[in-house]
């Protein structure tokens, strides 16, 4: 894993090489430098009119510098740079090379220049991974950019008259001291419906995120963009409850072991959710493993006893760590790492666990994508009952995420009409669009398609990425190898979210496999004590920030000190909405 960043000049003028110029100080080393938390190894730089490729490595596969980047094919006449892990690199290497390729390292990353001179840029369709890169061809004289499948590895762009711009985080764009820092207020009011920003949208004016399973080329000042990937529901692989269970289990030892691969050690984050407990299950079976879990001082929000539980079943070598709520330094490092405004509240106790990880293994496992694969949200069942009692009031977005928070009457509370004016729809529209545009059978599955096409991509990756990139920590999930979800997509919604029960099949097929305590746990989620820590330890902060958030114009003063009063005297629980509010100040006073 790694980060990635590049510019192709578009008006003629000579590409910024690391030295003062006439026209001013050259950018593409400066936006490497902003992405050293993602690559701490090793950074380079390439360039050659009229583009320029920057890299910083983190060290998986081939530690020797024959795997650094920015790499080139034989004649130098293709060069690379690549985020993400490639998990079946080995037999197209082996292909390949049948084919007469020669290789000049043992990384995965060098088998997409091969694949790109053997089958050009069908040769997404052979890659079985999480991966964004960009590939200069200069013969073509062409640029080409290409995210993975289901979103798990982040690509931002920009262009103007003057150049085409691109990075795996939007702040090595805005180190080109050209690109200007402005606020997209319609991103902004998506914001304050989902807590994130949904590609292919960006916080800053100008910015774009490339969409999951999309690719782009740039040539001769003309950019074009196409999905090369998409998930739609297929039919059923077999009737049979007992093949499935076997082809569940199947799917996720194969997706497992492919991502024990490396040339470091590799641990797992260990919840004690079902997700996690099944991944750790599988990768020790492969050998001795190290866990990892995060905890609370509050006993409603403490995951480590059910962690040790699946800890001492599975033997593992066991870690835990307590989350301190030092306000000043999570908040630093909430807006150094996401770019963007942010309120997934996990985020903070992913980037401590990170953090501490870290100092163990440089290659993690994680359970993400086993929620939304295998209908794992309470919310699919109360969509479930919506849709049984035909329940037409209920919005779609009261189902498909975890806090669909500002949208109808309480965008217009909370914002002021200049805002509004600017930006005067929020995120539900973009909702009932992406439902509309499912072709999934029922409301659960669309509500499920609908998880996987925003809510995951959106928020659950760029939770992970952002914070174990930076603490150059590598993030896999099992469960999101495509493999396996495009085979869960193909069970019914009845076998997955029954009853009031979730997760139906994938418990059944765990069965033997996990103790039954744990696959009869409750579902906790990654939370925070959000409340607690914002009249306690981050009242301060939190009262100074919300005063200057309510003089920037965009949301509403009076609207915004009655949650605050309110729920600082201990009146009502206001604490979701003020984080929203607070994430955006914070995220605005750092980098506008």
């Amino acid at each position: 894993m790694c980060g990635i960043t590049g510019i192709m000049s578009l008006d003629g003028a000579p590409i910024d090489t690391g030295i003062w110029t006439p026209r001013g100080p050259v950018t593409i080393s400066e936006m490497v430098d902003v992405l050293i938390h993602r690559g701490p190894d090793h950074r380079e730089c390439w360039w050659e009119e009229p583009c320029a490729l920057g890299h910083t490595r983190l060290s998986i596969q081939d530690l020797s510098p024959a795997g650094r980047q920015p790499m080139a094919n034989e004649d130098e006449t293709l060069w690379l740079v690549f985020n993400g892990e490639i998990y079946n690199w080995r037999d197209l290497r082996t292909n390949l090379v049948a084919r007469g390729h020669v290789f000049r390292s043992w990384s995965d990353s060098e088998v997409i220049l091969h694949l790109y001179e053997e089958w050009g840029m069908e040769c997404l369709q052979r890659l079985d991974g999480m991966f964004a890169f960009a590939l200069w061809d200069t013969r073509q004289q062409r640029l080409f950019l290409a995210r993975d499948r289901l979103g798990v590895k982040p690509l931002y762009w920009q262009q103007d008259r003057e150049a085409f711009r691109f990075a795996s985080e939007s702040k090595a764009i805005l180190a080109d001291p050209r690109v200007p820092r402005q606020a997209n207020l319609e991103a902004v009011a998506h914001y304050l419906t989902f807590g994130y920003v949904p590609s292919p949208l960006s916080a800053f004016q100008g910015l774009h995120q490339l969409s999951p399973g999309s690719a782009m080329t740039v040539q001769r000042g003309e950019r074009h963009e196409w999905p090369w990937y998409d998930l739609t529901n297929r039919h059923p692989a077999t009737d049979n409850h007992m093949e499935r269970l076997t082809a569940i289990r199947s799917h996720l030892g194969a997706a497992t072991r492919a991502r024990l691969q490396a040339d470091v050690p590799v641990g797992v984050l260990l919840s004690g959710g079902i997700d996690s407990s099944a991944i750790t299950a599988y990768a020790s079976k492969r050998g001795s493993v190290k866990t990892f879990c995060m905890g609370f001082a509050d006993p409603t929000l403490d995951e480590r006893p059910a962690a040790r539980v699946v800890a001492q079943h599975c033997r593992t070598d066991h870690h835990e760590f307590e989350a301190q709520p030092d306000p000043e330094r999570l908040l630093a490092l909430l807006a150094t790492h996401y770019d963007e405004p942010f309120a997934d509240s996990s985020a903070l106790a992913t980037l401590l666990l990170a953090e501490q990880v870290s100092q163990h293994v440089k290659v993690v496992l994680t359970g993400d994508g086993g929620d939304e694969a295998f209908g794992g949200y309470r919310r699919y069942i109360y969509q479930q009952q919506a849709a049984r009692w035909a329940f037409r009031s209920a919005e779609p977005g009261l189902y498909t995420t975890p806090f669909c928070l500002f949208h109808g009457e309480a965008f217009t509370r909370i914002t002021t009409p200049e805002f509004r004016q600017a930006a005067p729809r929020d995120g539900l529209p973009m909702l009932r669009q992406r439902f509309a545009q499912s072709s999934a059978p029922t409301p659960v599955d669309r509500a499920m398609d609908v998880d996987l096409h925003l809510y995951l991509p959106d928020d659950l990756c760029v939770k992970m990425d952002r914070a174990t990139m930076a603490f150059g920590l590598e993030a896999r999930s099992p469960f999101l190898d495509h493999h396996l979800v495009e085979y869960a997509a193909t069970i019914p919604a009845k076998e997955k979210v029954a009853w009031g029960q979730t997760k139906r099949v994938l418990k059944r097929a765990l069965e033997g496999v996990l103790p039954p305590a744990t696959l009869q746990k409750r579902k906790m989620g990654f939370g925070v004590p959000l409340a607690a820590w914002l009249r306690g330890p981050w009242r301060e902060v939190l009262t100074e920030t919300m005063g200057s958030a309510r003089s920037r114009g965009w949301i509403d003063a009076g609207e915004t000190q009655r949650m605050l009063t309110a729920h600082l005297d201990g009146t009502a629980d206001h604490a979701t909405p003020l984080w929203y509010l607070f994430v955006l100040e914070q995220w605005a006073r750092r980098w506008l």
